[in-house]
């Protein structure tokens, strides 16, 4: 069974991916709600202020994207509509995205009505293009929410792992003594953890506190076997048996 020490050395050299992956994540989420709550204004506002005018479709065309996860090939359809309209003596050329039952429904020279900015008439709404409301941005922003969440745990986890790792490379290892028992009482099971101070070979006095243990294993007066870094002995963790056979294994 791979257990959570384990994990500290099969991220080794991904330090980098993880940090991308983070920063990805936090611009998604960022730039979806963004966005839609921008679509949605535009829409709302060419619904509330919106002059109407008769277009004709003049063009339609499809794009099929191919993607390769592996040995499966996925590919995708996007379908588009082209059309114009006149105001005064200026015409309007205009493609929008459609859903393909409105792409096969719509033949070159259909005329439909559409919804524009006087100020700004590439700004346009189909009558075909569904009006964003709301609500629809109330559940992007909760993905957001959502997504934001995700991309706090794994930063803390990338955070958690990353000194671990460094500790378990570079630290110096030590005995430390149990000051105090911290119970925590859970609503199924309780678990335990353990304040520990400690002096470095230089004389610094430190304290740490362990990760949380299912049962009870020390006392308070316990010597504990510990890891800290040499420059900078805040940073440092309570060598478990598991961390121990690890530690040894590196070495």
């Amino acid at each position: 069974m791979v257990t959570f020490q384990d994990i500290v050395f099969l991220h080794k050299g991904k330090s980098a991916a993880i940090a991308i992956l983070l920063v990805f994540l936090l611009v998604f989420v960022i730039m979806i709600p963004t966005q839609e709550s921008a679509r949605t204004k535009l829409h709302q506002e060419l619904v509330t202020r919106g002059m109407q005018a008769e277009a004709t479709i003049v063009d339609k065309y499809k794009d099929v994207l191919s993607e390769r996860r592996g040995s499966q090939k996925k590919t995708s359809t996007r379908y588009h509509l082209v059309y114009k309209f006149q105001i005064g003596n200026s015409v309007i050329n205009s493609t929008k995205q459609a859903d393909s039952d409105i792409w096969e429904l719509r033949q070159i020279g259909d005329t439909f009505t559409v919804l524009y900015l006087p100020e700004n008439p590439q700004s346009n709404l189909p009558e075909w293009k569904p009006i964003k409301t709301n609500v629809e941005v109330g559940a992007y922003v909760m993905t957001g929410i959502v997504f934001l969440i995700v991309c706090a745990a794994l930063y803390f986890v990338y955070r958690t792992l990353s000194k671990i790792k460094c500790i378990m490379n570079n630290g110096v290892s030590d005995k430390a003594i149990v000051t105090r028992e911290i119970v925590h009482s859970g609503k199924k099971r309780r678990s335990y953890s353990y304040e520990y101070a400690f002096e470095t070979r230089d004389g610094q006095k430190q304290v740490g506190i362990t990760d949380k243990l299912r049962q009870p294993e020390h006392q308070t007066g316990d010597a504990i076997d510990i890891l800290y870094l040499k420059n900078d002995p805040e940073k440092n963790m309570h060598l478990t048996p598991v961390y121990r056979d690890l530690w040894l294994k590196k070495k």
